[in-house]
């Protein structure tokens, strides 16, 4: 039987045979990749922030191809193209197996401990169980003479007094009474300022008023029912017998003037600092020009103009950068730059930053590739840059690096040279130096703009892996000691940072590492992230990949393998059959990891055939690559489009 998707959920759930759980159970202890596997099902199921698939899109599934496949109804040409989804989307692999677990408890009766069911049998007990009543016997006792029972008469009731019968009700009606007398004199608004002398003096008559004269305003005074220029139209105050000493309002100097909401301010930062690092969980590094290392940094760090800072996944380093915030989220490198009228300048060197105005309108300007980007941001915008991928114009042109900005709340505007463009909430824009601004269609990843903070797992591993960072211990030292650790995900992260801050033959190492596939594929994404950097950083690779490998052609060979072959190479048979040579030539386990994961790509399926390339030639994986290569099926034709 073989290790499919499907045959791999039934083990799971324990619905096989005895001898095809034998047989599953063997092929699993052999391969990393279904161990891996097993533990990406056990995460995703677990998982709370995943969604439902969607109804359209890249990865959307239709239900009765997933209820087909799970009743092993799905036709073979369509099973490849499913399980390979499931493989590359959390949300469809969860979805498969959790239902498949749900089917399999449905299919079980359910068993009841024998203890429980005596318990409960114990709990009530029914009337055959009662023992049948037994008559009592009293004994017979013998009158000598008849007794006389009196005739009974009811007692004599004593007649209640009026008191007694109206008195608790005459009470009742009087505290009600009470009580509304009580709440109309305290929310009578003269009540309280009714001044004794007037109740002495009701008695007296009162004097006639004297005659009126007639007054005329100065010419000098407004009028106050007249609108002027300087505010709108008010009228006079409403006599309310308030005394004046009780208003707030009168005698003060600011009274009638319109109230404005206070703007948050930012605090101020220290001389000659032109960032402060705020308070993170997190590891961020600066450059020390001098020593040429890396010093982590703690919260409330003073940040000069020209300090390269850097921040580890997969946690978040907040900076107050003048009168803006900026974000650094997961891998990420930024040189800060001297503020120019107020306007505050940084460089964005790789990964993804966010930028938000608080209270009022900003101004940021952003160095890339030897280019200036112009944002200005509304109060309360948030916009993330993100350093996309490289991409040339044509075979032997340079490497051209792009920045894609996202607008993920608040409407922001951007200016490269003479060109400008606006962002609403939701859209991004690609930029490419030195002047150029394209509009990207909808459908740009904007989770990591809008999210807070890691997830529960992140975070979890993330503080595992900090843990490793010892004030009196070198930063290298500290990444060597996490790439070394048990968990698979620790030496994932430890992996990830050597590619910030360490050299490059450092990580080629690791990419040879034998029985760890976690770290040589986390070293190989680490090194094809760094090809597709920039021209600068291609070129460091190839350097080091000569140095580790010691000749030209073995660093040709690795580097051709991490940029990977286009449409046209891939549908080139000479292209797999050279890839599966290497499957059994080279002595390099990394050499053979680049083949397998490059032939995965190529024939579009999402398993290796049972391939290992600790152990290349055992499980039949070799030969089965072998046998495609020889009746020119590698390639799996593209999967039909569903209406």
């Amino acid at each position: 039987m073989r290790l499919t998707l499907r045959t791999l959920l039934a083990w799971l759930d324990d619905t096989l045979p005895p001898a095809e759980v034998r047989q599953i159970g063997q092929q699993f202890s052999d391969s990393p990749f279904a161990q891996d596997l097993v533990e990406k099902i056990q995460r995703v199921t677990r998982q709370r922030r995943l969604i439902v698939p969607e109804d359209s899109g890249p990865g959307a599934t239709d239900p009765n191809q997933v209820s087909a496949y799970l009743d092993n109804e799905l036709e073979p040409e369509r099973v490849a193209d499913y399980e390979k989804l499931c493989l590359t989307s959390d949300v469809n692999l969860a979805e498969v197996a959790s239902s498949h677990q749900i089917l399999s408890l449905l299919a079980q009766k359910a068993k009841v401990p024998a203890q429980a069911r005596q318990r409960m049998y114990h709990l009530v007990r029914g009337r055959e169980a009662s023992p049948a009543p037994t008559p009592r016997s009293e004994p017979v006792v013998k009158l000598e003479s008849p007794v006389v029972v009196p005739v009974w008469t009811p007692p004599q009731t004593r007649q209640r007094s009026l008191a007694e019968r109206f008195g608790p009700l005459a009470a009742v009606a009087s505290l009600i009474l009470l009580l509304c007398w009580s709440a109309w004199m305290s929310a009578s608004p003269t009540s309280k300022l009714v001044k004794p002398t007037i109740l002495a003096q009701a008695d007296q008559k009162i004097p006639d008023a004297p005659p009126l004269r007639e007054v005329k305003e100065p010419a000098d005074r407004p009028n106050p029912m007249k609108p002027t220029p300087e505010g709108p139209v008010e009228t006079p105050r409403a006599r309310d017998n308030t005394p004046d000493t009780e208003r707030p309002d009168v005698g003060t100097p600011d009274a009638g003037k319109p109230v404005t909401p206070e703007v948050e301010k930012p605090p101020a930062l220290p001389e000659g600092a032109v960032a402060v690092l705020g308070a993170s969980d997190g590891v961020t590094f600066r450059h020390n020009p001098d020593s040429r290392a890396w010093e982590r940094l703690a919260s409330g760090a003073s940040l000069r103009a020209g300090d390269r800072i850097i921040n580890l996944a997969p946690f978040s380093s907040p900076l107050q950068i003048g009168a803006s915030r900026a974000t650094l989220v997961g891998d990420a490198e930024i040189r800060l730059l001297a503020e120019v009228d107020g306007v505050p300048h940084l460089e964005m060197l790789r990964g993804r930053v966010k930028l938000e105005a608080p209270g009022t309108s900003r101004n940021v300007v952003v160095g890339f590739g030897g280019s200036t980007l112009e944002l200005g941001l509304p109060p309360g915008s948030i916009v993330g840059l993100e350093r996309a991928e490289g991409a040339r114009s044509g075979p032997a042109s340079p490497l051209m690096p792009q920045l894609r900005v996202i607008a993920g709340q608040g409407e922001a505007k951007a200016k490269a040279g003479s060109k400008s463009e606006t962002l609403a909430a939701g859209s991004a824009l690609l930029f490419q130096v030195p002047e150029t601004l394209t509009q990207e269609p909808p459908g740009a990843p904007l989770a990591w703009v809008t999210e807070t903070g890691p997830t529960v797992a992140e975070e979890m591993s993330g503080k595992a892996f900090a843990a490793y960072f010892k004030p009196d211990k070198p930063t290298m030292l500290c990444l060597v000691e996490a790439a070394e650790d048990e968990a698979p995900e620790i030496r994932q992260l430890a992996i990830r940072a050597m590619g910030s801050i360490a050299p490059v033959d450092l990580i080629v190492g690791t990419m040879s590492r034998k029985g760890d596939p976690a770290s040589r594929q986390a070293a190989i994404a680490v090194l094809r992230r760094i090809h597709l950097l920039d021209e600068a950083a291609s070129r460091a690779l190839h350097e080091g990949l000569v140095q580790s490998g010691g000749s030209e052609e073995w660093a040709s060979k690795v580097e051709e393998m991490l940029v990977g072959y286009s449409a046209r190479e891939a549908a080139d048979p000479a292209t797999g059959a050279k890839l599966v040579n290497l499957l059994k030539e080279t002595e390099d386990v990394g050499v053979r990891e680049l083949a397998i994961m490059n032939l995965q790509l190529i024939s579009r399926r999402g398993d290796r055939l049972g391939y290992d390339p600790d152990r290349p030639t055992e499980n039949g994986g070799l030969k089965a690559w072998q046998d495609l290569v020889q009746r020119s099926e590698l390639r799996l034709p593209p999967a039909p489009k569903l209406r």
